[in-house]
């Protein structure tokens, strides 16, 4: 009797967990965030040229995430990127580095180019990366850059999410 009862319990359990798996397997799942994210959200826009680096690197993100139009009358996205940085802390281990953090501000500027001339959205983001120093110059300043990158590219996919949403009751859409 109780081998019994352990069999219909680990039959009706695998039979629960089956029935579950094939209700969730009609659903999809998309995520919106990362590399793997949806990226059909395209809005007709047109960018500014970048100053820096770090701008190159956002209007690069921007342009594949949310594309990229030759009309004349197409809104003009503006991204001006600032950098900060400061330090977080020292480790304790047996070679000692001091611990960083970059901050990235991203001013936003959306403008519609044709009559009538508005603003669309305008707004601030940030994002940051931490990197650590050692002492070694050239390291330093590598990993400093590495964790700029790092920031520009969180920075731009923050831009993205923000974008799609600000701009998606408007008519710019494709």
């Amino acid at each position: 009797m109780w081998l019994f009862s352990k069999v219909c319990r680990k039959a009706f359990l695998s039979a629960t967990l089956v029935s579950a798996g094939l209700a969730l397997s009609a659903c999809s799942f998309t995520p919106i965030y990362g590399e793997n994210a949806q990226t059909s959200t395209q809005i007709d826009l047109a960018y500014a040229e970048p100053k820096t680096r770090l701008e190159q690197i956002v209007y690069q993100d921007l342009r594949l995430k949310l594309g990229e139009t030759k009309r004349l009358d197409a809104p003009l996205v503006t991204v001006s990127v600032s950098k900060t940085s400061r330090r977080i802390g020292r480790s304790s281990n047996a070679t000692p580095a001091t611990i960083y953090e970059i901050i990235l501000t991203g001013s936003v500027l959306v403008v519609r180019s044709s009559e009538p001339i508005e603003t669309l959205y305008s707004g601030t983001r940030t994002s940051s990366a931490s990197y650590a120093t050692n002492g070694q110059v050239l390291n330093d300043r590598q990993a400093a850059e590495d964790a700029a990158e790092r920031a520009a590219h969180q920075l731009a996919d923050t831009i993205r999410l923000t974008l799609a949403g600000a701009l998606a009751d408007t008519s710019i859409k494709q």
